[in-house]
């Protein structure tokens, strides 16, 4: 099969290849229509010869009738003439000779017709027996018109006229008779050859009858049947079947080449299938140290390409695993370590918090009890400035009073002045005086008093605000620190949990270990 593959690639094409076969028939094919092509324009030629042959026969046959009735159209209209003496048959002999002029037509159409030399010598000699005759016609008309009709008579019906139109007659008869003759000759050589054509077309059609039967065998038995085999063996293999044998024979034809391909393509498949499995099963049972010794060609080179790719790249990524086991084997010692360390400071944190949480109820405590006492201390401070208000309003009472006094004391001075008691007035206008100094030193202190309450109370507000604003601050670190405690808490139920894993995790690392050491790279 590889001889036979090597072979088709040097290009040689043996007798027994449907390739040359299926030249050899084309080259036949073509050969046969061009003789066919060939045979029916020769053939084609033939009718249109022969058409052309008859028609001038008709023609020629036509043009000497028409000859012939022109002359017998003067001779009669002249006969008739020089025997009636009527106008009308002059008028037709004028009429036919220089209108219809038949006999002028029909020469200028035997004149373009194929008439031979001896058959123009005929023609002419006819032509000058007819112009022989105009005399003796001129003659009778002449007669005529003179009134001898006896004399005009013997000139158109006597023996030279009547032996002359004989001759006419006799001779246009004889060269009708010898063209119709020739042309019958021509066209029984074109029947011939016609025939000849016609036999050899029939030849030619049961050749191509043949050669067509010929091409669809070959068709048929060296083509289509191959290929619906091939066709057939390519679905099977299609479906993953490569031990199934493919019943054509193999030789040196494109169908046997073929046949050995497709043998050469199941086998190497087959090979490639095994070794690949093989190979397969080894690296699923660690083994990553093989070997591939089969023979890839044509596009399956990229095949092994991929797969020794592939088992380089599982060598590595193996080994590297194997490394990083080890490493991670080291290191969850020291991650079981660090977790257990950390479950410690995370408890000891949680200790610390708890602590701090105390200490925050505490200072609540603290705050919320001075609070209490500076809201007391606002309702007292309120009370007192309602009080002091209340007192100030009654000094401004008593300022009113005094004045009334001293108003009242005025009118009484009159009176005492007229009386004469002017040490009294000075005494009690000095005692007055001295009550209204003092009730006006009193507002004053009590509108000092009533700032001073006002600013008083104005603090302790401001003093409760901040406590307010201080056990607010208190309860969002208490918040924030809950959220601590519940982080630490939390932390340190998973730094124990970490440190459970990371136990656990030592101990598959070392399983992990252990397991790799099984694979071979």
């Amino acid at each position: 099969m590889v001889n036979i593959m090597e072979s088709v690639k040097e290009g040689m094409v043996s007798k027994n290849s449907q390739e040359y076969r299926l030249k050899k028939i084309i080259k036949n094919s073509h050969r046969s229509l061009v003789i066919g092509t060939i045979l029916l324009i020769l053939f084609l030629l033939a009718s249109v010869l022969m058409v052309r042959v008859s028609d001038k026969c008709l023609e020629n046959t036509m043009y000497l009738n028409q000859y012939r009735l022109g002359s017998k159209t003067l001779t009669y209209a002249v006969q008739a003439y020089a025997v009636t003496g009527d106008k009308h048959y002059y008028d037709d002999y004028m009429q036919e000779l220089n209108e219809d002029r038949n006999r002028d037509i029909a020469w200028r159409g035997l004149e373009r017709n194929d008439i031979k030399e001896q058959e123009w010598e005929a023609l002419r000699e006819i032509a000058n027996f007819s112009n022989g005759l105009v005399p003796l016609e001129e003659d009778a008309m002449k007669a005529v018109e003179s009134g001898d009709i006896g004399k005009a008579t013997a000139f158109v019906f006597g023996t030279e006229y009547g032996d002359t139109i004989q001759k006419i007659n006799d001779l246009t008869d004889r060269t009708i008779q010898k063209i119709q003759e020739r042309m019958d000759r021509e066209k029984q050589v074109i029947l011939l050859i016609q025939a000849g054509l016609g036999f050899a077309f029939l030849i030619y059609f049961m050749h191509m009858i043949f050669q067509n039967v010929r091409t669809l065998r070959f068709s048929v038995q060296e083509l289509l049947t191959p290929i619906l085999k091939v066709s057939e063996q390519m679905i099977i293999m299609s479906k993953g079947n490569l031990h199934t044998r493919l019943e054509m024979e193999v030789d040196d034809s494109e169908v046997g080449q073929m046949v050995a391909a497709i043998d050469a393509m199941k086998l190497n498949l087959v090979n490639i299938i095994d070794e690949i499995s093989f190979i397969l099963e080894q690296m699923g049972s660690g083994n990553y140290n093989v070997t591939i010794s089969q023979k890839y060609v044509g596009e399956f080179i990229q095949i092994k390409d991929s797969f020794l790719q592939i088992v380089e790249e599982m060598r590595h990524t193996v080994g590297t695993i194997q490394e990083a086991s080890k490493e991670l084997d080291g290191g969850s010692g020291q991650l079981a370590k660090a977790a257990e360390e950390l479950a410690i400071s995370c408890t000891s944190q949680a200790t610390q918090v708890s602590d701090l949480m105390m200490l925050l109820d505490f200072l609540e405590q603290n705050i919320m009890s001075n609070e209490r006492d500076a809201e007391e201390a606002v309702k007292i401070s309120n009370t007192s400035q309602s009080v002091l208000e209340m007192s100030n309003v009654k000094l401004n009472e008593l300022k009113g009073t005094m004045q009334s006094i001293m108003n009242a004391v005025m009118k009484l001075n009159e009176v005492m002045i007229a009386n004469g008691e002017e040490e009294l007035i000075r005494k009690v206008n000095s005692e007055i005086e001295k009550g209204i100094f003092i009730t006006e030193e009193a507002s004053a202190n009590m509108e000092d008093v009533l700032v001073g309450a006002e600013e008083t109370t104005g603090r302790i507000d401001n003093i409760v605000k901040n406590l307010q604003a201080e056990m607010q601050s208190i309860e969002q670190i208490q918040e924030s620190i809950s959220v601590v405690a519940g982080v630490v808490d939390n932390n340190s139920a998973i730094s124990q949990e970490t440190a459970a894993i990371s136990e656990e995790q030592k101990s598959q690392a070392e399983s992990l270990v252990l397991l790799l050491n099984k694979f071979h790279i």
